[in-house]
């Protein structure tokens, strides 16, 4: 699957396509991450290459990432905006 790709494009490709992926991600090990992997496992995405990584309580270590999305209304497009610091997927190092 390359060096990464969101999550959405790999259930995209595998639902409306029959594309086969595997998500390479590494998540924190809290209720959040879990429901990524729910989310993973019900669009038939690949998860044997998730790296878990430990919760700390307060995300000082590592977090996963969030995308906060409104609906916009009549004229005014959606807005979005990405909360991605200090992830645990940025902290992932290239193999050698």
């Amino acid at each position: 699957m390359g060096r990464w790709r969101e999550y959405n494009v790999a259930r995209g490709l595998k639902r409306c396509f029959g594309f086969e992926h595997r998500h390479r991600t590494a998540l924190v090990d809290n209720p959040v991450g879990r429901l990524v992997q729910d989310l993973m496992y019900q669009g038939g995405v690949d998860q044997s290459s998730v790296r878990w990584c430990d919760d700390d309580g307060v995300g000082r270590q590592a977090r996963n990432g969030l995308n906060f999305t409104d609906r916009g209304f009549g004229l005014r497009a959606a807005v979005g905006c990405s909360d991605r610091g200090h992830t645990a997927v940025s902290q992932l190092k290239a193999a050698t």
